[in-house]
């Protein structure tokens, strides 16, 4: 065998060995994805509701390892943040669960980092990226507002959990965790809730974001629809003439902001251009959320 193939061979196995990973880790913090909601399909689902079924029902893992590097390195910057987090001081949990069934949708939320002091909470959400995005997207910003609404307006409920604890109220959980004792309401709580995105030489923190009960109602509305886009997708939903199931064509606001954050001003311009000027599927493809 050639040193050329011996090192393909190599970086094949490191990448079914992701891909592998992901998969028991999947499963051993999530269990089976398409028995509920998280907020991150619901990010995706205000991006492209078309995507964000797709990926909960017919998701396979690539075995890529471009893709899955991509991937995984959310996993391994939550990994080195929270001992940088803990050598300041900080008191903090990792991936506080919420739980909730509001009507006939399981919402399960997990929230990256939420670090607590005497009446005060700050949730993190983390990002990796490629390169640092001049404006938030639009999927992370409704991620982190239904992170910091939901915690907001089930405060006093017993939907938390961490650390091998659940069903306590917010309060409950931190004073088991911590000795913290936190008012049983959240208005006499300064709660914020930030974005930090890395990249692999910088970092840029977008905030702070309070809770908001217009946000997180849109956010338990679009949970709504995609649960039952997915119960439907199994009955054959039904079909928009002309366009993929589902496809209604993204709103050209929140696909400038996607294509900006890929591509740069310039080149996102001037593909908007072609694409509304002479509507060519060639370019609609290219701009698919799927890719």
């Amino acid at each position: 065998m050639s040193d050329t193939s011996r090192a393909a061979a190599l970086l094949a196995q490191v990448a079914r060995g992701l891909v592998r990973h992901g998969r028991e880790e999947t499963v051993r913090t999530l269990g089976d994805c398409r028995t509920d909601i998280g907020l991150s399909d619901v990010g995706r689902a205000i991006t492209c509701l078309r995507a964000a079924v797709l990926n909960k029902i017919g998701g396979k893992p690539t075995e890529t390892l471009q893709r899955q590097l991509v991937l995984q390195r959310g996993h391994w910057l939550e990994a080195g943040l929270i001992p940088a987090f803990r050598a300041n001081g900080a008191t903090l949990m990792s991936q506080l669960e919420i739980s909730i069934t509001p009507g006939d949708v399981p919402i399960r939320a997990l929230l990256d980092l939420t670090l607590v002091a005497d009446g005060v909470v700050r949730v993190q959400e983390l990002k990796s990226t490629a390169r640092l995005p001049d404006v938030l997207s639009p999927g992370y910003e409704v991620q982190l507002y239904g992170q910091i609404g939901l915690l907001y307006a089930y405060w006093n409920q017993p939907v938390f959990g961490a650390e091998g604890l659940s069903q306590r109220t917010f309060p409950q959980l931190v004073q088991a965790l911590f000795g913290i004792v936190l008012p049983d309401t959240p208005e006499r709580v300064d709660l914020e809730g930030w974005v930090l995105c890395v990249s692999m030489n910088d970092a840029k923190a977008f905030g702070p974001y309070g809770p908001d009960a217009n946000m997180t109602d849109l956010v338990l509305k679009t949970a709504e629809t995609l649960w039952h886009a997915m119960r439907q997708e199994d009955s054959n939903l039904p079909i928009c003439p002309g366009f993929h199931p589902l496809c209604d064509w993204c709103d050209q606001t929140k696909l400038r902001v996607e294509l900006t954050n890929r591509l740069g001003p310039d080149d996102a311009d001037a593909l908007l251009e072609r694409i509304t000027t002479n509507g060519n599927d060639y370019d609609r493809l290219t701009v698919s959320p799927l890719k």
